[in-house]
């Protein structure tokens, strides 16, 4: 059998095996340039109409991945969700508040602790909002293995090691003092409640 015919024997038995796609056309060797193509390449894309944000093997299978905790994963999905809500075109201005963040399945009071532990892992950047002259400005986040509109992917998780997770696990004690705060003015004190005269 001439060498042309094994080749196009082995893209074959792949086509079978990937359900109908083949993937580029291949070269002297076989292989080929990895972009799907056939009958079944239809059914290996994201599904029509339906938002997505991309994660390299490369990132899933880091130790600053791998390390995350609970509450640092749910974060990041979140903002992964947002970044799917605006078309991938808002990295690094991608909000969250706590509100929000708790309806997704947050624990309160572990929230801060969850965006240094990201910050620290370097999934994302996190441009730390406030009160500002009367006004309430949320963070904005990025998620750094994908670049904005101005610049390429940062990166930093690559490279983090043992220490690095660590140190994530550790905030600052006034994050953790923060983490644990509720504004008083979402409390009803029962000692502050009381009762016109004569009764109720």
């Amino acid at each position: 059998m001439a060498k042309g015919s094994n080749v196009n024997a082995n893209v074959r038995a792949r086509e079978v095996r990937s359900g109908g796609a083949s993937f580029g056309r291949p070269d002297a060797t076989g292989r080929s340039s990895g972009k799907a193509a056939g009958k079944g390449a239809k059914a290996m894309r994201p599904p029509e109409g339906s938002a997505w944000a991309w994660v390299t093997d490369e990132l899933l299978n880091s130790l600053a991945w791998r390390a995350q905790s609970v509450n640092c994963r749910k974060l990041v999905d979140y903002i992964m969700l947002e970044h799917c809500r605006h078309a991938g075109q808002e990295n690094g201005n991608l909000m969250a508040t706590y509100a929000q963040l708790v309806a997704y399945g947050l624990t309160l009071n572990c929230i801060a602790a969850a965006i240094w532990e990201a910050e620290k892992l370097g999934l994302i950047q996190c441009r730390h909002g406030g009160r500002y002259h009367g006004s309430n400005e949320p963070n904005r986040y990025t998620l750094t293995w994908i670049g904005t509109l101005d610049s390429p992917a940062s990166n930093p998780w690559k490279g983090k090691d043992e220490q690095d997770v660590e140190r994530s696990r550790k905030p600052p004690r006034h994050s953790r003092k923060n983490a644990v705060r509720t504004p008083r003015s979402a409390i009803t004190v029962i000692s502050e409640v009381r009762l016109p005269r004569g009764g109720a």
